[in-house]
């Protein structure tokens, strides 16, 4: 099956490998209308990558991201975005796990923060080792492997709002490892995060059936028979998809986890829609962000 890919996947490449997709490459970089407020992203390039070995057992860990520089509400907003994405990994929250980022840490040094995140996973990694040592009694040649990667990336940026994405991948044993990936979208002037907050509430149903519209093309299927077989839910059942809608240049992009709606052979199922099919559909709000020629 060949899987249709957006904007917003752009930044998944590094990882794509571990979870059997396939993505081109894609930006943005729009100017919006006269009356728009220019405000600029400015951003530094990071990256961090260590390892462990133990007992026989080795653990990776891998950090890139696109770190905001300068003192606007907008950094602001994306280093704490960013913080909270580093803080878990896959579908983990904060219910369930310490977080690798401290809540009230000092965001300003984005190097330092990704370092630290880093040495707390392969330390969570090191204590998990500990307990090898009964099993290489049993079986010296006993081994295991365990990676961790955060890939986090400005993919488009306009006038009026910038879209992120952090895509992160775990393999902690087993058949294979866990993928996740989600987009955010924020205000270019006061940093608000955008997300399925941008459709009107009475527009919803309509969204959605815009969705299955492509979601048709992205499973290459033709009837809603298809589709109802190929899908892990009803399609009458369908809701937005747990993560963020985003804002790109040619439309809303939106997209599903591994298992949300499809089996895992299927991956993470995606697609855009049109500014064009979305007339009356978005908030007064969100619709003074779109640029002109997008429409």
């Amino acid at each position: 099956m060949t899987k249709k890919t957006t904007g917003m996947l752009a930044a998944m490449i590094p990882l794509l490998t571990f979870c059997g997709l396939c993505a081109a490459t894609s930006s943005c970089s729009t100017r919006g209308g006269s009356d728009s407020q220019t405000t600029e992203l400015t951003t530094d390039s990071i990256s961090c990558s260590d390892s462990l070995i133990s007992r026989g057992a080795r653990a990776y860990c891998s950090i890139t991201a696109d770190y905001p520089q300068g003192k606007t509400a907008l950094a602001d907003s994306v280093r704490l975005w960013i913080a909270d994405r580093l803080s878990y990994i896959g579908y983990t929250g904060p219910s369930d796990t310490i977080p690798y980022v401290t809540p009230g840490s000092n965001l300003s040094d984005g190097k330092a923060m990704i370092r630290n995140v880093c040495s707390t996973v392969l330390a969570d990694a090191g204590k998990e080792f500990e307990a090898l040592d009964s099993i290489h009694a049993i079986n010296p040649e006993f081994g295991l492997q365990y990676e961790y990667y955060w890939d986090i990336k400005k993919i488009c940026q306009t006038e009026t709002f910038v879209t992120y994405t952090a895509n992160s991948y775990a393999f902690l044993g087993g058949a294979h490892g866990s993928s996740f990936s989600i987009g955010q979208t924020f205000d270019a002037a006061t940093g608000e995060l955008i997300g399925n907050n941008m459709i009107r509430t009475e527009a919803v149903a309509k969204v959605i059936s815009l969705i299955k519209d492509d979601l048709m093309k992205y499973f290459e299927v033709s009837t809603p028979e298809e589709l109802r077989d190929i899908m892990l839910v009803k399609p009458e059942e369908l809701t937005l998809p747990s993560t963020p809608l985003t804002l790109m240049d040619d439309g809303v992009h939106f997209l599903y986890q591994q298992y949300e709606i499809a089996p895992y052979v299927a991956g993470m199922p995606n697609g855009v829609i049109p500014y064009s099919k979305l007339t009356g559909c978005l908030t007064p709000a969100v619709e003074a962000l779109i640029p002109a020629q997008a429409q």
